[in-house]
């Protein structure tokens, strides 16, 4: 049972399903309610009953008990049917039924609306609790702090991780530091920063080094590896050219990294270059930018980077990640 009980009379036995018509306040206070089943053998007209509810709908409704004696029929009241008789004809009464009928069926709308409510709140419940069981999940791990500001944790621990929500990244205390302060931290293999070309650079001029390509300002954390890769698409004016690509720090004129010599070029075609840069860290070195340029060794021709080139900076993992061959 539901816990909704409800009393009645029974005014009438419906003889096609053995369940009888009841007049009940609680369910209709102007028309009968029915047929409804019952759990109580040897009922009959008069007698009044309890109703228990099997459902979450008035519909779904079971005689479980019999109270009392009967009460009369109205027509055994006496002068009742001739004090009754002119209030109200049989099209009023019809019209009243109808009316509460648009309203029934107007509250079981609401009812099931009521009901699909409780059912998405119920959902939304559950994806909260997965939600938070994640946060756990992630809190309970070696060293992990979630917060939206770092000044949160007030006693920070030597490389403890807490993960910024208002950045959407990791930060480690570092103690390496005096003073100590927090770091920002990645994971092996994701991707730190970088850009790329949206629009086709201007073609070299003879011999002179062009830039094409460049990271951005990066923070490169203290004894931590780094991949810088410059992926260059680009094509020639002529064949029979040598072009080197360059990586540097900061601009054309800064130390350079690494560099490569492209096959030569053996028609005007799309070509595809790539270079890259292994970065090993003792201090931390902020703010440091890296780019990519261009310069022809051998020919005549000119060389124009296309749109989509690109370079990244890929944190690897810490300094000691790799080991060293003479």
């Amino acid at each position: 049972m539901y816990g909704y009980l409800h009393r009645g009379r029974i005014i009438s036995v419906d003889v096609a399903t053995g369940g009888f018509n009841l007049q009940s306040i609680g369910l209709s206070r102007t028309s009968r309610w029915g047929p409804v089943q019952s759990a109580v053998p040897g009922l009959g007209v008069g007698d009044r009953v309890i109703l228990g509810a099997t459902g979450t709908s008035r519909d779904e409704l079971v005689i479980i008990a019999k109270v009392g004696a009967g009460f009369p029929g109205i027509g055994d009241i006496s002068g009742l049917t001739a004090a009754l008789a002119g209030k109200a004809d049989d099209s009023e009464i019809t019209e009243i039924n109808n009316e509460l009928d648009t309203i029934n069926g107007t509250l079981d709308d609401h009812t099931a609306l009521l009901g699909a409510h409780t059912t998405l709140i119920s959902d939304l419940g559950d994806d909260l609790d997965l939600a938070e069981a994640r946060l756990d999940t992630l809190e309970a791990l070696d060293h992990v702090r979630i917060v939206s500001d770092l000044d949160d944790i007030a006693t920070p621990f030597t490389d403890q991780l807490a993960w910024l929500t208002t950045e959407r990244r990791f930060y480690r205390w570092d103690t390496a530091e005096s003073p100590s302060r927090w770091s920002k931290s990645a994971v092996s293999g994701q991707v730190i920063g970088g850009k790329r070309r949206i629009a086709d650079a201007s073609a070299t001029s003879g011999t002179t080094e062009l830039q094409v390509l460049d990271t951005g300002a990066i923070d490169f954390e203290l004894f931590s590896t780094y991949e810088i890769k410059a992926t260059v698409l680009w094509t020639t004016s002529a064949s029979g050219n040598d072009f080197v690509f360059q990586m540097k720090e900061t601009d054309t004129g800064g130390v350079q990294r690494t560099s490569l010599v492209a096959p030569r070029t053996d028609g005007v075609y799309a070509y595809r270059t790539e270079i890259t840069y292994l970065k090993v860290t003792g201090l931390r070195e902020n703010a440091l930018t890296h780019i990519a340029s261009v310069q022809r060794a051998v020919g005549s021709g000119t060389c124009t980077v296309f749109a989509n080139s690109y370079m990244d900076v890929t944190y690897r993992g810490p300094g000691a990640l790799l080991g060293t061959i003479s």
